[in-house]
């Protein structure tokens, strides 16, 4: 691609961009404008300016048609190849049931599945309506491990006269503190009617 045609890919798409937000394009920093039609019809470039989206979406669909060629030309050959494995895979399987022996046997499996689905379920709704849950057996008593304790060494403010001094005040303050009754009966609000009708 030269750089002419960059050049005017990049204007192309940032004319599109100001016609979606109302704006008049730009070439080279100056508005570009066209001077009106006298005869009162629109040209083709006028229509796909002031209808940008209705031309992309016309871009778009040229493109899904080229693309939906290109994939039918891939995808073709893979399809027939997959279709002649299935053919002669269901004749294979078309050849054994329809032979007495194998259809009576597919027939007593196919029962005997569906036997055993049923048995299963009947089972668990009579265990459920029954009430008896089995629980695991218990091995015996297990005792938790004892964390081993280990002493530490106290702070160094474990003895402080100053830490010691604010450890009492607070816990007589907690002592004032739930003595105080900080309810009043007095300052009750007054009872209100909620009986009211219009």
């Amino acid at each position: 691609m030269s750089k002419e045609d960059k050049t005017k890919k990049a204007a192309g798409v940032g004319a599109w961009f100001s016609a979606l937000l109302g704006k008049s394009p730009q070439v080279g920093g100056l508005v570009k404008t066209q001077p009106p039609k006298t005869d009162g019809e629109l040209s083709v470039t006028d229509l796909s300016k002031e209808d940008s989206v209705k031309e992309d979406f016309a871009l778009l669909g040229k493109f899904l048609v080229k693309f939906k060629s290109k994939a039918d030309k891939k995808v073709a050959p893979l399809k027939e190849a997959g279709s002649q494995k299935l053919d002669s895979l269901v004749g294979v399987s078309g050849d054994i049931s329809d032979k007495p022996f194998y259809k009576n046997l597919l027939k007593i499996f196919f029962s005997v599945f569906i036997l055993l689905i049923l048995i299963f379920v009947g089972a668990t709704l009579f265990n459920t309506l029954k009430g008896e849950r089995r629980e695991a057996p218990v091995a015996g008593e297990l005792t938790p491990t004892p964390i081993p304790f280990e002493p530490t060494a106290p702070s160094v403010y474990a003895k402080d006269e100053v830490i010691l001094q604010m450890e009492e005040d607070i816990s007589v303050l907690e002592k004032e503190l739930a003595r105080v009754t900080l309810r009043e009966n007095n300052l009750n609000p007054p009872r209100l009617d909620f009986n009211v009708n219009f």
